[in-house]
């Protein structure tokens, strides 16, 4: 198992421990948004709050990854059930949503340094019926 394999998995078990387990102590991950996390607590916090405020039912698949030393690249399809109240998109709704996205970052000593994720928010935004003001 790779360690993309590992972060994956790491997602799919709903386990923000093990997920902050794959970045270094200071690793970053900065979303689709914009909004930058840094270090572990605020790390265990996001995944913690991602299956609370979004998905508790998430799980994501890789299409493809590349690595070339410290860089790496993965496109990733992901599947879930809007059934989290959330302060940006409003209540759950329950319904279904996947999306096509992609990473890119920077590993040291085998652990994410930083991350960063895009996504169709377009498409995301179409299945969970939410409208942007």
């Amino acid at each position: 198992m790779t360690w993309w394999d590992a972060y994956i998995a790491a997602w799919n078990s709903h386990d923000p421990e093990s997920l902050a387990n794959c970045y270094l102590p200071e690793g970053i991950h900065i979303g689709a948004s914009g909004v930058k996390r840094e270090g572990r607590a605020a790390l265990i916090d996001y995944a913690r709050g991602f299956a609370e405020r979004f998905s508790s039912d998430h799980h994501a698949v890789t299409i493809s990854f590349v690595e070339d030393g410290e860089r790496f690249a993965s496109e990733w399809e992901w599947r879930g059930t809007f059934d989290g109240d959330n302060p940006r998109w409003g209540p759950a709704n329950g319904r279904a949503w996947d999306i096509r996205g992609a990473s890119l970052g920077t590993l040291e000593d085998g652990r994410i340094r930083e991350i960063r994720d895009y996504w169709d928010t377009h498409r995301f935004y179409a299945q969970i019926e939410f409208v942007p003001r």
